[in-house]
């Protein structure tokens, strides 16, 4: 790939066509809008397996590549061999291979991205596609759950969900479109966003800009409506980067005032459906949780009285059922769920992976690749926070591996 070049052009201005893997890059990110549907056998994961045999041909041959990712392809390794050893000290045996299963299957999904983008002409621009259809299919959904509380079948909750704080209770309504909970879909939320920003300012035509705009501006309606604290946040951050980087520029500085306008308009006439919500919650609770509180608690002991060694793959939640008698067990959080799992030294590789990942945006000119990297990453930490089952989903290995294509400069063709 070659950098200073138009978005879609060669060095001769001819528009670059999509190939192949182009488009089954896109075809891999719009597979997430079946979220929970098909459990183990989700669409997505009979997608990777189908394309694992390919994928490890292609790092078998290509000993370049290799080399570029033997970094990652360490820790994958290194991290599916501890897990198996941590079967000697499981708790429920199926849950530890069900859990070693899933990050096989995960950790070639990661792969099976940057296989296709070695492949594909323009890599970086079609993933930013990816995510944007992604999110305009989940769109219609979404709003219709919103709009008349009605929930797919796969949904954890039904109509009706209320909150109470005291004596007043506030209906809550939701859009969780495939993913079963909120916080599901609001992580997936959070995840797009610095892609649907980051695709809005690669050289498109100012109807499409537009267009881009008013995708966002639905797209932080659906995380306010949600009345998620974490997103929430990780909304204000997006927005803040996007500011630092490119309030400069004068149109810019005139589509975000008018979304805050329009952002404003709708906190006035939704504040005693929406904002209340929020604001409830940030007053009652400000940024702690007590049941989240507790389990980071006892999951640090766990992991202290395991040695740092982790106490295995899978035993996060019947350790915290059976040794902690929590009522709440599920982790709510990456970071404790593998390191407490898999210990201090995964941990550590993990942490090195996101190292990486910030070290190749910074040999990385591209301003719009280097806005949705760091964006990316000051929204991790809340991100990683909001939702649960972090390693056995798919959906954050394809969201790390897509910030690895953006922020590589061998991709760049702009």
């Amino acid at each position: 790939m070659v950098n200073n070049i138009p978005s879609g052009q060669d060095f001769s201005g001819n528009k670059i066509k999509n190939n192949t893997y182009d488009n089954l890059l896109l075809v891999f990110l719009s597979l997430l809008i079946f979220g929970g549907i098909g459990g183990s056998l989700q669409p997505i994961r009979i997608f990777v397996i189908l394309c694992a045999p390919f994928t490890f041909n292609h790092f078998l041959r290509n000993r370049k590549e290799t080399f570029r990712y033997q970094y990652e392809i360490f820790l994958f390794v290194f991290w599916i061999l501890y897990g198996l050893i941590t079967l000697f000290w499981s708790r429920i045996f199926l849950n530890s291979i069900k859990e070693i299963l899933y990050l096989i299957l995960n950790f070639f999904g990661f792969l099976t991205v940057i296989y296709f983008a070695n492949k594909a002409s323009n890599p970086q621009n079609s993933i930013l596609k990816g995510w944007l259809l992604l999110f305009l299919l989940t769109l219609p959904i979404a709003l219709y759950e919103l709009w008349f509380d009605v929930h797919l079948a796969i949904a954890y909750q039904d109509k009706g969900m209320v909150m109470r704080f005291g004596s007043q209770v506030l209906n809550r309504r939701f859009a969780s479109v495939t993913y079963g909970n909120l916080n599901g879909y609001n992580t997936l939320l959070c995840y797009m966003l610095p892609f649907i920003f980051g695709y809005s300012v690669r050289s498109l035509k100012r109807i499409k800009t537009i267009l881009i705009w008013l995708i966002i501006l639905c797209l932080s309606y659906i995380v306010v409506m949600n009345g998620s604290r974490g997103a929430t946040l990780c909304l204000l951050l997006g927005y803040l980067v996007f500011a630092i980087y490119y309030l400069k520029r004068k149109s810019v500085l005139i589509i975000l005032s008018i979304i805050i306008l329009v952002a404003i308009f709708l906190s006035v006439y939704y504040y005693d459906e929406v904002f209340t919500i929020i604001t409830k919650r940030f007053a009652a609770l400000g940024l702690r949780d007590p049941g989240r509180s507790l389990i980071l608690k006892s999951g640090w002991d766990a992991l202290v009285r395991s040695g740092m060694f982790g106490i295995g793959a899978g035993n996060f939640m019947p350790a915290m059922n059976s040794v902690y008698h929590l009522k709440i067990t599920a982790p709510h959080n990456l970071f404790l769920e593998i390191g407490v799992q898999f210990g201090l030294v995964i941990f550590l590789l993990f942490m090195g992976m996101l190292l990486r990942l910030f070290l190749k945006q910074s040999s990385n000119k591209n301003k719009s690749s280097k806005f949705i990297i760091i964006s990316s990453l000051a929204m991790f930490p809340l991100t990683s926070i909001i939702d649960s089952g972090y390693i056995l989903s798919i959906v954050i290995w394809l969201f790390l591996a897509s910030l690895y294509v953006i922020a590589d400069k061998q991709y760049n063709v702009n």
